[in-house]
């Protein structure tokens, strides 16, 4: 795979995560009540963008220099 595009998809997983957290931990602790549907679609959303944050980091280690 190519070099630019590896870390395109190791910088839009990072992101998802990122938003995904500052979503979940701002409206706890601001106290907004999120609906449990919704809190188990950012997971797994979480979950998904974490899967391919794994796969995304461990082929730019693998690349050659």
């Amino acid at each position: 795979m190519d070099s630019k595009k590896i870390n395109r998809i190791w910088t839009a997983s990072l992101l998802v995560l990122g938003v995904v957290t500052v979503i979940l931990t701002g409206a706890e602790t601001v106290n907004i009540h999120l609906s449990d549907e919704a809190v188990r679609t950012l997971g797994i959303l979480d979950l998904g963008a974490f899967s391919v944050l794994l796969y995304s980091t461990i082929m730019r280690l693998n690349q050659p220099k």
